[in-house]
Formats: structure tokens, sequence, C-alpha cells
């Protein structure tokens, strides 16, 4: 063999072996390049299954939120218990009671005495009577309407004007001599007669203020001296014997129409 063809075996020989060596040399770069490839998706894989661990249980096991309870007070509307309706029980309709005469109690308006007797004025005294009236209560009252009447129906009088506190009214019979000294307060007309009359005061309403019941003969009064008959308590009943006395010629008020003495207190306390 010739040193050219020499040479071309060497050649040969040298590229054969060199490329064993560069495929031995890729094929051990491949499998350390594959290994590393294989580790980081190792490395990857597991990130990423840890990761998808990690929201699989974030969305089976969402965060429970922690609600907020908010009391409010609250009581039940009690449902009111019915009454029961029960039947009215009727009322009986009283008995008329027979309607009677009352005894009147002394008022504040009271018959405080009765010249029943006249005065000892000579020609005319015996038809100059008088009769007076007292209030013992602290106002004024009106008089209009009230009347003074006897049973028997004579005097009939019907009163005008007013009486004061504590103060008095005096009726003359005719007019205004009978007290020459002492005006009237009002004058009538009608006697009363000697054996007793029953006279009651109404007022204008109708009702009984007072009563002086001696129709079986006056309490008291002289008809020789020409005494009045005096009124003793006029808080207790007019109808009453023991409470009506005569005159006692000592304390006297007034004239009569021939100036004599009255035998009377008009427009006074009683003696």
């Amino acid at each position: 063999m010739n040193g050219s063809g020499n040479f071309k075996l060497g050649l040969k020989h040298w590229l054969g072996t060199g490329l064993v060596v560069i495929v031995a040399a890729f094929v051990i770069w491949g499998m350390f390049y594959s290994q590393d490839v294989l580790n980081d998706s190792d490395d990857s894989s597991e990130a990423n299954l840890e990761s998808g661990t990690i929201f699989s249980q974030a969305v089976a096991n969402p965060p429970t939120a922690t609600p907020t309870v908010i009391l409010t007070s609250y009581r039940p509307t009690k449902t009111p218990t019915p009454t029961p309706s029960s039947t009215p029980t009727p009322t009986p309709t009283p008995s008329p009671t027979p309607t009677s005469t009352p005894t009147p109690e002394p008022g504040n308006i009271v018959i405080n005495e009765i010249a029943w007797m006249g005065t000892a004025a000579s020609g005319t005294g015996t038809n100059d009577e008088w009769i007076e009236l007292r209030n013992t209560g602290g106002q004024t009252v009106d008089l209009t309407g009230w009347t003074l009447k006897a049973k028997d129906g004579t005097p009939n009088i019907t009163l005008s004007g007013s009486i004061s506190p504590s103060g008095f009214y005096l009726l003359e019979r005719t007019d205004d001599t009978v007290i020459s000294d002492i005006s009237a307060d009002h004058f009538y007309s009608g006697a009363l007669g000697n054996g007793g009359e029953h006279l009651e005061l109404r007022d204008s309403s109708g009702s009984l203020r007072d009563s002086v019941d001696a129709s079986s003969g006056w309490f008291a009064g002289d008809n020789a001296t020409k005494s009045s008959m005096e009124r003793v308590n006029p808080s207790q009943s007019g109808s009453e014997a023991a409470n009506w006395q005569t005159n006692n010629g000592l304390i006297r008020n007034g004239l009569d129409k021939t100036s004599n003495p009255i035998n009377g207190t008009p427009r006074q306390p009683n003696s």
C-alpha cells in the first residue's frame, strides 16, 4: 500500500473515531439534558399539583363567613280575654207613694211675729194688723213671687222686694199708717181671724218654706193689751206652741197711727 492509500485509510479511521466520539458526546449530553428536563418537569408538576390541591381545597372548602346575629326585643301581643256580657236585671217600677202635706223644717226665711189683734189706735186699731218675716241667713233673698197665705184663703198675700241678711220684712194691713213711724215693705188686705189661722209661707216655686199652724187658736198674744205674738226660736218649728210668746211690754218698737207705743218689736229682735 502506497502513502496515498495510507493517508486515506488513516483519515477514514480518524473520521470514524471522531464521529463515534461526537455521537457518544451527544448521547451523553442528551441523557443529562433529558434528566434535567425531567427534574424540572417533576418540580413543575409538583408545584402545579400542590397549587391545584390548594385551589381544590379552597374551592371544596370555601371560607365560611360568620353570620352577624341582630337581636331585637319582641313581646308577643296578648289577645284580651273577652268579658262576658251580663243580662241586666230589670229595675222594678216602684209603687207611687201617696202624697201628703209635709211638715216643713224652718228655713232662712221664717214668720217671726204676728200682731193678729191689731193696735191700740182709737177707732181703727182692731183692723191695724201687721206681720213680720225674718231672714236668719247670711244672704239677701229675693221674695218676688213668694206667697203668705192662710189655709182658709184670707189673707192671701203675694210678696215682692227682698229681705237682707239677718233682716226683717214688715207687712201692714191696708196702708202704711198701721205703724206710723216705720215704713212697711208690703201692704195686704184681708183680716186675720182672732180665733186662729194656719199660715203657710211658700217660695216662688211653690215650695213650703215655713208654716204656723195655729188653726185651733193662737199660741200667744193678747187682744186686751194689743201685745203681739213673738217667735222664740226661728230654728224651731213655727207650729209648736212652746216656740211662741207674748211681747213682754218692756222691749217695744214703733208707734201706732195715734202715737201709742206698739206692744211689739216690728223690724227689731223679739223681746
